[in-house]
């Protein structure tokens, strides 16, 4: 691309460069060498110093504000090009190069052009990039805040399920303590008119008192269905300040059982701390849970038995190793009676003694066809007693809960 030589330095003209044309000989000078600052009008008729000296009839040109001591206007007649690596020139009385230099002059405005062209090409494709990118990041937080709404609608319907459940299971509660207020009531009038001393005879007695032991039955049956869900859980070390239900998933992982916070209804420890010292030693509270299902409550307590020993060790427990027994939940008159079962199946060598679901099952002999015997009140465990016989070839009882450990 040819450069026009300034008229003054003799140096080259850049596109960016502030110029002047000379309105009589067609030079080109850079502004600042010929000291030009005025606006558009004057640039029309801007005549460089060197044709204003020329039309002088006298005077001294040493003022003339010229950068360059080269030679005179009159020796210079000509506008110096580059080209390449060659200087041409033109020739204001040739109007052949005349038309050339209009030329290069035209070629370096339609550069400038396309130079500012290139620019504002670039300014927008970076524009419309920059522009993009930020679309991008706002449909990604918008994605983000639909799926934190989602979560959170999710979070919402499964606490709704949950409270219906817990109030559906509420609504049982009430109608079984209503029938366990009315089974109460029944027995104290019961009680109450009770008379030992009463001339009906042995035979009303015998009967009131069946009557009496068959609603205290009735009674702890209608308190165990409302155990069905539960689990008791002793020999786990107590700690202060600790987070119970942690321990119970804890302890449900072990066992191969997964359990979520959702499954639990309540989780708690139980009893006095102070009833459970022994020797100077604080014996652990049992934790009592709630599950959910009854599903979760029988395969907690079918991998324990499975497992057959389980210690705290086992558990990945610090401190001594200690037995744990995991064992369904029973009333306090259901734990009674299974106690003094077990004791009598000890002393008269019974083959077993179980739980299922909150009854009590006992059986004498070994045969597996023998069917259990279940065992509601003491009553019953004094006629199946008063029935059997110690057998010499059966060995310990097998407890069924205190195999679990």
């Amino acid at each position: 691309m040819p450069v026009l030589l300034c008229g003054g330095c003799k140096g080259g003209i850049n596109v960016g460069q502030r110029r002047i044309k000379c309105s009589c000989c067609n030079l080109v000078y850079h502004s600042e060498c010929v000291n030009f600052n005025g606006d558009s009008p004057a640039r029309a008729s801007w005549k460089c110093p060197n044709c204003l000296a020329a039309q002088r009839k006298g005077g001294n040109n040493s003022n003339t504000p010229l950068r360059s001591s080269g030679p005179t206007p009159e020796s210079i007649p000509e506008q110096l090009v580059m080209q390449g690596n060659s200087i041409s020139t033109i020739s204001p009385d040739n109007d052949t190069e005349l038309v050339h230099g209009l030329a290069l002059e035209h070629a370096t405005v339609v550069e400038l052009k396309s130079f500012i062209k290139s620019e504002l090409e670039q300014f927008k494709q970076e524009l419309i990039i920059e522009t993009k990118r930020e679309l991008t990041e706002l449909r990604k937080d918008f994605a983000d805040l639909a799926g934190s709404f989602q979560k959170c609608t999710e979070k919402v319907d499964n606490l709704e399920e949950r409270v219906l459940r817990l109030e559906s299971d509420w609504q049982q509660v009430s109608i079984c303590t209503e029938k366990v207020d009315d089974l109460k009531e029944r027995v104290l009038k019961l009680e109450s008119g009770w008379d030992q001393t009463s001339v009906q005879g042995v035979n009303e007695h015998r009967e009131l008192q069946s009557v009496v032991e068959s609603l205290k039955v009735q009674l702890n049956q209608g308190e165990q269905e409302m155990l069905l869900n539960d689990v008791d859980i002793t020999g786990l070390p107590e700690s202060p300040n600790e987070d119970v239900t942690l321990v119970l998933t804890s302890v449900a992982a072990k066992l191969g059982v997964a359990l979520s916070v959702g499954d639990i209804v309540s989780v708690r420890r139980v009893g006095s701390t102070l009833r459970n010292q022994v020797e100077g030693d604080l014996r652990p509270r049992p934790i009592v849970a709630r599950f959910t299902r009854k599903a979760l409550r029988d395969q907690l307590i079918k991998n324990a038995r499975k497992r057959r020993i389980t210690t705290t060790v086992d558990l990945g427990m610090p401190g001594e190793s200690k037995r744990i027994y995991i064992n369904e939940r029973l009333t306090s008159f259901n734990r009674a009676l299974f106690r003094k079962s077990r004791d009598m199946g000890q002393a008269k060598r019974w083959n077993r003694v179980w739980t299922r679901d909150g009854a009590i099952y006992v059986r004498s002999g070994s045969s597996k066809s023998e069917s259990g015997h279940r065992i509601r009140s003491e009553m019953d465990l004094a006629r199946f007693s008063s029935s059997t016989q110690p057998s010499p070839a059966c060995g310990t009882v097998t407890d069924s809960r205190s195999a679990v450990a």
